[in-house]
């Protein structure tokens, strides 16, 4: 008795599933489909690619799913009078729709841009439902050729689980295995005190119906560093308005002394650690009037985060060497002109902080504002008289900078 029965169900779900497959050949109508607006959420579109691309996903989600598909421009006319239609983006306002239109289920899809990469999602909802039936990611380029090959692969996401049932069929089918795991577990053995048994076993498919795919995993969510090269170099222009020279030592030198102003290029190369910090080193050359010459080579460690898409904030920390020369030309009462060079060599620390924008995959513009100090001594520099005669110096001297920085910046 109960072998015949089971049959029977069998046959049922056979003939509801399986539409031509079937023994009976008993075809199943094709599902109806409302195809929404592409929602483009943050990115740069027309009008015109936005209805382009929504009709596009129509067309081939109806040859993936083998559903009968309205498109957007079908929809459109069903809006009242002085009502937006790109302002239809809740299920509210699309269950609406999908009642009036007599459709089985609605496809809502969004296009999230994150860093150079484009996230599309698809969601499913049976018709007026707020549940969504699928829900698939991919995740791709942001141009149009490859926003049409992702409009693709979302598509085919949607679809792995199988052809989406129809109603009617739904309702019937999802009666049948309720009769169907109702008979299973009343043959199951009886329930131990307490009312809990084992569950019954799994109902396998039909014959010939094919097996559920294997669920895939969750594509990665692109990170807004994508935006950012991992190794940097920056060639920039670096001024330093009026250093200001102070003295340590025991010498009549006046405290406070201003220099002349500075310019002079400066090149940096880094390379980011981790997520978030970056360590490298810079040389600078930077050089004013009365021929003086700031020399400056240096490791640095510091910061990088992102602020939004392409420009982030950094800053760093400096240690390293300096070297600062004056040269200077006197006609004194004496049939020999003098001329006076101090080299002084010492220590150099320095903070930066700056923003950095990539307007191309490989090259962007940055900006810095920093500070820097150098003890310097000059114990190994001497007076030139007419290059004939030297005298040794013994004096020490802080010189302090403010410095600004525009410049390019490359990345691989």
């Amino acid at each position: 008795m109960h072998g015949t029965r089971r049959a029977g169900w069998w046959t049922i779900l056979g003939l509801l599933l399986l539409g031509p497959a079937a023994a009976a050949q008993v075809q199943v109508a094709p599902s109806r489909v409302a195809v929404f607006r592409l929602e483009p959420r943050g990115l740069e579109l027309s009008e015109d690619q936005v209805v382009a691309l929504s009709v596009y996903l129509a067309e081939v989600f109806q040859e993936r799913s083998r559903s009968r598909t309205v498109n957007w421009l079908e929809i459109v006319p069903l809006f009242a009078e002085g009502q937006d239609p790109k302002a239809c983006v809740e299920r509210e306002c699309q269950g609406a729709l999908e009642a009036r239109l007599g459709v089985d289920y609605g496809l809502h899809a969004m296009i999230v841009p994150l860093g150079k990469a484009c996230v599309l999602t698809g969601m499913v909802y049976p018709a007026a439902g707020g549940q969504s039936a699928r829900t698939a990611s991919v995740r791709g380029g942001c141009s149009g050729d490859e926003l049409v090959g992702g409009l693709e692969a979302l598509c085919v996401r949607l679809v792995a689980a199988g052809p989406l049932l129809p109603l009617v069929t739904r309702e019937r089918a999802g009666a049948a295995f309720a009769d169907l795991a109702a008979e299973e577990a009343g043959r199951g053995a009886p329930l131990p005190e307490g009312g809990v048994g084992e569950p019954p076993p799994p109902v396998a498919p039909p014959a010939g119906y094919p097996p559920p795919p294997e669920a895939t995993p969750e594509p990665e969510e692109p990170s807004i560093m994508d935006g950012f090269p991992r190794f940097l170099f920056t060639l920039a222009l670096a001024y330093s308005p009026a250093p200001l020279l102070t003295e340590d030592s025991d010498t009549d030198w006046s405290y406070g002394l201003k220099q002349p102003d500075q310019l002079g290029p400066k090149m940096v190369f880094e390379v980011r650690v981790g997520q978030y910090f970056t360590v490298g080193g810079h040389l600078a050359g930077l050089f004013g009037e009365r021929d003086t010459r700031f020399v400056e080579a240096a490791g640095r460690f510091g910061f990088h985060i992102p602020l939004i898409s392409k420009l982030a904030l950094y800053g760093n920390l400096g240690l390293g060497l300096s070297s600062w020369t004056v040269h200077q030309r006197y006609d004194m009462e004496s049939y020999y002109p003098v001329d006076e060079e101090f080299e002084y060599i010492g220590v150099w620390g320095g903070l930066g902080v700056g923003l950095r924008y990539m307007f191309f995959k490989h090259l962007g513009v940055h900006f810095e504002l920093a500070g820097s100090v150098s003890s310097l001594s000059n114990r190994h520099s001497y007076y030139l008289y007419d290059e004939t005669w030297g005298d040794y110096q013994d004096d020490d001297v802080v010189l302090w900078k403010l410095e600004l920085s525009l410049g390019l910046v490359t990345g691989f």
